[in-house]
């Protein structure tokens, strides 16, 4: 334990969030880890879906086994590729710029095995998941007749935990893995928001299909799209603390 404050007064929202802020800048530093202004969805999957920045929350289907994070602590959840997955709330993007990330530990090659998808039902449609046989992962873009799409460069399926940070910004786009860049399209893709809808982790909602054999852990949504050096900052932080600091 590094320091334990106590108060006779109950803090609000706003002030234990600055509190745990100011403890992440003094485990890293404060041009390491920045705030992440923008953090409109997070699903911390620590026993439960909730959102705990919006409250936009999801539900568990099919009661997933609870998993033991990357730090050791237990959160996200074991999904068993057959009917296990979290079903979530409604989300959105203000434009088409925009930008998510998701921690998955996953060993297979199999094809569509999806991470994250949102508006599976209809057009719009954004997926993050193995949809091809070399376990590279792809952020495809479906507008209702044809789909774009970009390609890791790089296949990560070696059963460890890693982080996928995808970034659009209109026509444009881009993966991280780890922090590292892994994939990119300067232009092209279809530049189209997050409207929402049937939004999922671990499967293709509207289809019921596409379940993930696989582990995920938290899962964020930002509303614009980030840098290089900030996905790099995000990861460098998760990796030594579970929540990310947002104003």
């Amino acid at each position: 334990m590094q320091s334990l404050r106590a108060f006779n007064i109950v803090l609000p929202s706003s002030e234990i969030r600055n509190y745990h802020n100011e403890g992440l800048r003094q485990l890293g530093g404060s041009s390491l880890y920045p705030i992440i202004d923008g953090l409109k969805y997070y699903w911390d999957l620590r026993g439960d879906a909730n959102d705990i920045v919006s409250g936009t929350n999801g539900t568990l289907k099919n009661s997933p086994t609870v998993a033991t994070s990357r730090l050791g602590f237990p959160m996200g959840y074991v999904l068993n590729g057959s009917n296990q997955a979290i079903d979530l709330a409604t989300i959105s993007s203000t434009g088409t710029a925009y930008s998510f990330g998701i921690w998955v530990k996953y060993s297979g090659t199999s094809t569509n095995k999806f991470f994250f998808t949102s508006n599976a039902g209809g057009t719009n449609q954004n997926v993050l998941g193995y949809d091809n046989g070399q376990a590279k992962v792809e952020f495809a873009f479906w507008n209702g007749s044809t789909t774009t799409k970009i390609q890791a460069t790089t296949a990560y399926n070696d059963g460890g935990w890693h982080l996928w940070i995808c970034t659009k910004n209109g026509a444009a786009g881009a993966i991280y893995t780890d922090g590292s860049a892994n994939g990119s399209a300067g232009s092209g893709l279809h530049s189209q928001a997050v409207v929402g809808g049937l939004d999922a982790i671990g499967y293709q909602r509207a289809a019921n299909v596409q379940y993930l054999n696989g582990t995920v852990g938290e899962c964020f949504f930002i509303d614009r799209s980030i840098s290089a050096a900030e996905a790099k900052a995000i990861y460098d932080l998760m990796n030594k603390d579970y929540l990310l600091p947002f104003a």
